[in-house]
């Protein structure tokens, strides 16, 4: 104790702290076996500007023809939830879409550790206290049509809902 006050955690203050979409992003690219199945990497839909570049967007190999695996983060809208004056939670939905062009495998196996490093679980950040992911819903292959600004390529999507805390 210094100062008559007790020590703090940069935690209290948010020094130094993430918005809960970067958090969600970095604990997806973080952990090594999913990085090793999305080689092409995990996006923030919003954030990385993905939306605007369409099949420019998509991470290649070094051919530049070969679609390399990849998971895109899409935040959906939130809505009042509980006691909103005491505790301002919100429910809300996040998609993580994940696309291969060489099938479905490299997509299932990381769709099955994205749900052992998300599902309830809670993650914090700068703009939310408290953020609790439960898995909600999983999508089956998503028809050519739906992937055409993408290529055609191979997609599957995972859903969460997400209370949170602001």
């Amino acid at each position: 104790m210094s100062g008559g006050f007790p020590a703090c955690s940069a935690f209290l203050f948010g020094i130094g702290m993430a918005t809960i979409e970067a958090v969600l992003k970095s604990t997806l690219a973080g952990d090594a076996t999913l990085a090793a199945i999305l080689t092409g990497g995990v996006k923030n839909a919003s954030d990385d500007g993905f939306d605007e570049g369409g099949s420019n967007a998509v991470p290649r190999d070094s051919d530049g023809v070969t679609v390399l695996p990849f998971a895109v983060i899409r935040w959906q809208a939130s809505t009042r939830t509980g006691e909103v004056d005491a505790i301002r939670g919100e429910t809300g939905m996040v998609e993580i879409y994940v696309y291969d062009d060489t099938g479905y495998v490299q997509i299932e196996l990381a769709l099955s550790r994205i749900i052992v490093l998300v599902d309830m679980k809670e993650l914090s950040g700068d703009n939310r206290q408290l953020a609790y992911f439960k898995y909600i819903f999983l999508s089956g292959e998503l028809p050519k049509e739906a992937t055409k600004e993408l290529g055609g390529i191979a997609g599957k999507f995972i859903r969460f809902s997400v209370t949170q805390v602001r």
